[in-house]
């Protein structure tokens, strides 16, 4: 690429803050002298950031005129960033930029702030006069034109290394706002609430940007990297979505008790047996509560239940080994005599038998897990006939001890070789085992852990009240478990007891068209908040609809005469009533870098109202609403996904 020319500067510096109008020659000449300035604007970032910040990002508007399009800009801009994760926070860069007093500049600067800015106050401050600043680095117009690219790379690139200290010590202050971004969220976010709104407004759509500003607290990405960090939080399981209907139940919800076969359905034998089965939202609230499990002490019964639970899969895991290779297990009782481990049941549970005995004994693991809790001291346990009674009811008292005999060894062998056991993926009976147990007393809900969500869509479709249940007054936050009110309540199958984690969000969407806000339940309606969403004709703007076509990712690859693109641009202008030429011919030869950033409204600056001639999409849907307000209601008007 060539260098700055004393013409293409010249130019800039002359029709900086001045009018541009499109119909005169001149000035679409010197539109094209300008545009070209700032494509190598853009060439100098690329390669300052190369050369300094490999990892980096850049940043680059490249239009020269305003948002408007009739203003010549007196200043243009690259941002570039030391590293990806810092270009998204969009905070602090080293700006480099070409400025009509007549300099070429690399600086640190904020991004996006005014400067009533409490923190942009702060950096002006900091700064000082940008002709003497230790963080700005000025070459005149005709100190540029002594150099070449290399020269002027360089030096650029050496005096943003020598400002990378001061660049990462001031971020720390105007990174405070990520910093807080927890207690922004908690702030800005309620725990419990609904989207409402007419239909096709984008409530459900909205709901994966909300999940992911509310678990990651990152708000503002692409919708591409929306949608791959909501993708990430599912798999982890720390977001759920279901959609209620006239069939949902509580049963669905919390719990309920559900048939099962106890063998292949197309088996003849098959027999129904049935079991208590949890809900969606309780089975996020087990899996939620795992967070305040982790910081709890080795002594609660939570975490010993966890403990139990990785031991026992241990040493049942020992034993089936040896079995498969025909090895006699043989374990010693209280009494000293021996007892023998022949097999695992279905359940997962320990079988023994005495020597030369024909009678089997079963050590199920959830009593021996309800043992281990109890136990403070094994060694000095006292008679282990009236104690196991007591807290399992007395069965197989000799045959229980063997087995936890053989946990506790196992604890001690890890203990002394400062081990844990090993790490296997915990499952949900044991979470629930451990959630059940959780003393709520020892939780702080101020605590910082991983949030969880589930977003329930439709939620006016089912019958709320029933749906909810007792879980109605569970769901403040000052009834959730830890907080100052906190609340356990006894569910009605498992006779468990229940409470809400804290760090468990409710997204609900409601579709005002078929039950407005005012039908609900008042006693949902009073703990959660509610947020309207509307129609936004503005997504239908013409200018809205070409930035639309030009982001989409199927497209990335291709040039402006490459098909498909071709035959859908071409449609789309026609549909528009707008000349392609007026459209591509101004913004060809600066496509953002791939992965960089996408085209935005202001990259089509150069395009007025009056250019649209055809069909205005926007103008007709405010048109219809109005009408439907007036006629009807808010809640029946047209969203604007009804025509993207």
């Amino acid at each position: 690429m060539e260098f700055f020319s004393q013409r293409e500067l010249s130019t800039f510096s002359t029709r900086a803050s001045t009018s541009y109008d499109k119909n005169k020659e001149e000035d679409k000449k010197q539109f094209t002298t300008v545009r070209t300035l700032y494509d190598k604007l853009g060439y100098l970032a690329e390669q300052i950031q190369e050369a300094t910040f490999p990892e980096g990002a850049i940043k680059i508007r490249r239009n020269p005129l305003n948002t408007t399009g009739t203003i010549f800009m007196p200043y243009l801009w690259a941002q570039v960033y030391p590293t990806k994760e810092l270009a998204e926070q969009k905070t602090l860069a080293f700006t480099v930029s070409v400025d009509a007093k007549r300099y070429v500049d690399i600086k640190i600067d904020t991004v996006g702030l005014k400067d009533d800015d409490p923190i942009r106050k702060q950096y002006l401050e900091w700064r000082g006069d940008i002709f003497n600043s230790d963080i700005v680095k000025l070459f005149s117009f005709e100190d540029v034109l002594t150099l070449d690219w290399e020269q002027l790379i360089n030096q650029m690139a050496k005096a943003a290394k020598g400002m990378l200290k001061d660049y990462y010590q001031f971020n720390k202050t105007v990174d405070r706002k990520e910093e807080n971004m927890d207690s922004f969220i908690q702030e800005e976010f309620a725990l419990n609430q609904i989207l409402y709104g007419p239909p096709g407004t984008g409530k459900t759509y909205r709901t994966k940007n909300l999940s992911v500003q509310i678990l990651n607290g990152t708000p503002g990405h692409s919708r591409e990297e929306i949608k791959r960090q909501y993708d990430d939080l599912y798999k982890q399981g720390r977001i759920r979505f279901m959609t209620f209907h006239q069939g949902t139940t509580y049963e669905d919800f919390i719990e309920g008790i559900k048939p099962v076969l106890s063998a292949d359905q197309e088996e003849e034998d098959s027999t129904v047996h049935y079991v208590i089965e949890d809900g969606v939202f309780k089975r996020m609230c087990v899996e939620a509560s795992q967070e305040y499990v982790k910081l709890q002490s080795q002594e609660q019964s939570s975490v010993k239940t966890l403990t139990f639970s990785q031991l026992y899969d241990e040493l049942v895991s020992q034993f089936e080994e040896r079995l498969e290779h025909e090895e006699t297990i043989s374990i010693p009782q209280k009494s000293g005599s021996p007892i023998n481990v022949v097999g695992t049941s279905s359940k997962g549970n320990l079988l023994l038998k005495h020597e030369d005995g024909q009678r089997e004994y079963t050590a199920s693991k959830s009593r021996l897990e309800k043992l281990f809790n109890a136990i403070d001291d094994f060694d000095n346990l006292p008679n282990i006939y009236s104690f196991f009674r007591e807290v399992i009811g007395g069965s197989n008292a000799s045959a229980n001890w063997a087995v936890l005999n053989q946990i506790y060894k196992l604890k001690n062998d890890y203990s002394q070789d400062k081990k844990t056991a090993p790490q296997k993926s915990i499952s949900y009976s044991d979470k629930l085992r451990a959630f059940e147990r959780i003393d709520w007393s020892k939780v702080n809900p101020d605590q910082d852990v991983p949030k969880y969500l589930l977003i329930i869509d439709e939620i006016n479709r089912g019958n709320v009240a029933a749906v909810l249940g007792e879980l109605i007054t569970l769901l403040e936050p000052d009834k959730r478990g830890g907080a100052t009110e906190s609340l356990e309540v006894t569910l009605p199958y498992s006779k468990s007891n229940f409470a809400v984690p804290p760090n468990l969000y409710l997204i609900g969407t409601m579709n005002t068209a078929d039950r407005s806000v005012e039908a609900l339940d008042t006693a949902l309606r009073r703990r959660f908040s509610f947020t309207e969403v509307g129609p936004q004709p503005e997504l239908l703007s013409p200018k809205a609809m070409i930035v639309s076509l030009l982001n989409m990712e199927v497209y990335a690859d291709l040039n402006w005469q490459e098909e498909p693109y071709h035959s859908q641009a071409s449609n789309l202008y026609a549909f528009l009533g707008v000349d392609r030429a007026a459209v591509e011919d101004p913004i060809r030869g600066s496509l953002p870098d791939q992965g960089e950033r996408a085209w935005e409204e202001e990259d089509l600056a150069h395009l007025n109202v009056s250019d649209f001639t055809g069909v205005q999409l926007d103008s007709l849907l405010k048109a219809i609403n109005n009408r439907i307000r007036r006629l009807i209601d808010k809640d029946h008007m047209i969203g604007h996904a009804y025509f993207m």
